[in-house]
């Protein structure tokens, strides 16, 4: 059974999912702070550079974004092109765009560049072959190109049917808005991550939504009005108003704390995880790359030292592939395990390497043993690790901008739906930090300061210490 949990505060909204109460995926929607994977723009072709079979393209960004040229794609400065974001700017890189533009459904996701159709890895082969069936019946084979979605499984015709006239109808609004001017801008924003995830993951094991009951209130009419309302009822009831009986709004708003989230984050946001038997990983990032360090630490195990090895190195691989999907690692993975002689166990490693990681499908490919005896894993990314929320860019310090400001609306909490402050006191918040942390709040985080006073009808005074 699974559990998604929301909790949202002035600086950013986020959502964990728990499968069998294990922490297994966080999306953390950043309030000030645009994200942009997934828009679709109208883009004129600022730049051409041949020798990279690539060019710039201004879709109305303060810089122009990147995008591949594929072969066969006529391009020329002065273009005007339909263009979706899939990848944001990370340091020096800029956003990067693709011309197949896609839109997504509940069970497909609707891709009118190609006319192939293709099928969720997850479904089983007599689900394929019955929905081969229904999407041969519904006549729009080799029309436009599908990705059937793992949710198409248990989909009626007449649902499918539906579900493909919605997103043709979409993206027929999108080319009259395509054609509609000749200026490069925004055409078509995305769905949050967060909406979009909810509305992907109403199945069967689905036991709970649980989201903070002020959500979709203002405090004293404190909230900022440019930030966007999430409705979890209106999301939930035109897919299935069954799930509606799920939905369950907590009091009190630090649903993250209440329910057990911020504790299993930790292991997630530290250098060294430890197991239970004394064996550990260190999880070092660099600009090139990502290594993980594997370490026996204080597991004795077998009186064979090659039988303590296999033990500790296969005992350690479903951890690290959680590691890696969890704080969405990108790039070149090089994980240093205990070094193994037999060919044979290292083919087993891999294959345990490769089911571990199997959910991610096409996003992650296991190279196998480079001749150092280190295993190569590359991953793609599609946006920043949640790992930037909770970091300072100076280091590795976990106390980021982000994160002092959630702790200080966890504290006004605290106060307010704990009876900390009786009626007949004013209500203030007295909150000692180190003074280099103040100084990183108030530079970055003052504005939101303001919002969760004014949310919690607080105020609160910062003693440096």
């Amino acid at each position: 059974m699974k559990r998604i949990i929301i909790e949202d505060f002035c600086n950013a909204r986020k959502l964990a999912l728990l499968e069998e109460d294990k922490l297994t995926k966080l999306i953390i929607e950043d309030k000030f702070k645009d994200g942009l994977v997934g828009n679709i723009y109208r883009g004129r072709v600022h730049k051409v550079v041949k020798g990279m079979d690539a060019c710039f393209v201004d879709i109305g960004l303060e810089e122009p974004a990147y995008m591949k040229i594929k072969r066969g794609q006529s391009t020329c400065v002065g273009d005007l092109i339909l263009v979706q974001i899939s990848k944001s700017a990370k340091g020096d890189k800029r956003v990067s765009l693709t011309r197949e533009v896609s839109i997504q459904g509940r069970y497909m996701v609707y891709i009118p560049s190609n006319d192939k159709i293709s099928y969720s890895n997850k479904l089983t082969k007599s689900q394929v072959l019955d929905l081969k069936a229904k999407i041969e019946e519904l006549g729009v084979t080799g029309d436009r190109g599908l990705i059937v979605r793992t949710e198409a499984g248990l989909a009626s015709i007449d649902d499918l049917k539906d579900d493909f006239n919605i997103l043709r109808d979409s993206y027929e609004r999108l080319e009259e808005s395509f054609k509609s001017s000749l200026s490069p801008g925004l055409i078509k924003r995305a769905k949050g991550q967060i909406e979009t995830f909810i509305g992907y993951n109403l199945d069967k094991d689905l036991e709970a939504i649980v989201y903070p009951q002020d959500m979709d209130v203002d405090f004293n009419n404190g909230a900022a009005e440019s930030l966007d309302k999430l409705d979890i009822r209106a999301i939930v009831k035109p897919i299935d108003r069954s799930y509606l009986g799920r939905l369950v709004r907590d009091k009190n708003p630090a649903t993250f704390s209440n329910h057990g989230v911020n504790a299993r984050l930790t292991s997630y946001l530290s250098n060294k995880i430890r197991l239970r038997n004394g064996s550990y990983i260190v999880i070092d990032k660099t600009e090139a790359m990502t290594v993980i360090d594997v370490n026996s630490g204080r597991y004795i195990g077998s009186a064979n030292y090659a039988n303590t090895v296999i033990d500790v190195n296969m005992g350690l691989v479903d951890e690290i592939a959680r590691q890696i999907l969890m704080r969405d690692l990108s790039g070149i993975i090089i994980v240093d395990f205990i070094d193994m002689k037999s060919e044979k166990d290292r083919e087993d490693l891999i294959r345990k390497m490769n089911r571990a990681l199997g959910a991610d499908g096409k996003n992650t490919k296991v190279h196998g043993f480079t001749r150092l005896g280190l295993l190569e894993i590359s991953r793609r990314r599609s946006q920043d690790s949640f790992e930037s929320y909770y970091y300072s860019h100076e280091s590795r310090d976990y106390y980021s901008a982000n994160r002092l400001v959630d702790l200080v609306e966890e504290e006004a909490i605290s106060h307010i739906y704990h009876d900390l402050i009786k009626d007949d006191e004013e209500k203030s918040l007295v909150i000692e930090m180190e003074a280099g942390r103040y100084k990183r709040l108030m530079a970055e985080k003052k504005e939101v300061i303001g919002q969760i006073e004014d949310k919690y009808g607080l105020v609160i005074e910062f003693r440096p210490v």
